[in-house]
């Protein structure tokens, strides 16, 4: 009985060794292909790497830096084009928001100047009366009101929208990508294979 169970339990020992390296594999791989630096760094740090292993994943992650440094291009990185596409549609919109913003200032500073020219108690052209002047004046102040708010938005969405073309045209994430993944490489290359 005890002979049995003794070989049951080499059995089961042996058979579930293969097991832990393949589940030890499974989670390089996925260490390696979701760029977890940390995770990568505690599996190998765990677990004993063999000169050939060691070698396999060194060619898995130098063709992870090889593709990610192919995708450091406008057109290639999705993310990438997609913050230069949305600083654009911004940049416009802002731009447009501007003008219309700057008009209103211009209007509201062109009707107040007029009418700090005119004296109240002067003359007004026919058809206008003093009522008509006092809420040309509570326009152009409100005119002024509306510009200058609308311009200290737009411009602070001007600038929003630039930062987002710059960090679009310039890659950044494709770029974030390819230094991890030569962090990855480099991380496989320092640790140390055991012989076995």
């Amino acid at each position: 009985m005890k002979k049995y169970m003794l070989l049951s339990f080499l059995g089961i020992s042996a058979f579930s060794l293969p097991l832990s390296a393949d589940l030890k594999e499974k989670e390089l791989a996925s260490a390696i292909k979701r760029m977890d630096k940390n995770g990568l760094e505690s599996l190998l740090n765990t677990g004993n790497l063999n000169e050939e292993n060691k070698k396999h994943w060194l060619t898995v992650a130098k063709r992870n830096t090889k593709l990610y440094k192919n995708s450091i291009h406008l057109t290639k990185s999705g993310w990438d084009c997609a913050t230069f596409i949305t600083g654009l549609v911004g940049a416009s919109s802002t731009l447009s928001a501007l003008g219309y913003s700057l008009s209103a200032l211009g209007a509201g500073l062109l009707v107040s100047s007029l009418a700090s020219l005119h004296d109240e108690e002067a003359e007004f052209p026919e058809g206008l009366t003093v009522e008509d002047f006092n809420r040309t004046k509570d326009l152009s102040k409100l005119g002024l009101k509306v510009g200058l708010g609308g311009t200290v938005v737009s411009a602070a969405g001007l600038i929003g929208s630039l930062y987002l073309v710059r960090k679009g045209w310039r890659c950044t994430t494709a770029q974030n990508l390819l230094n991890r993944a030569r962090e990855i490489e480099t991380l496989i290359e320092n640790t140390p294979a055991t012989k076995q």
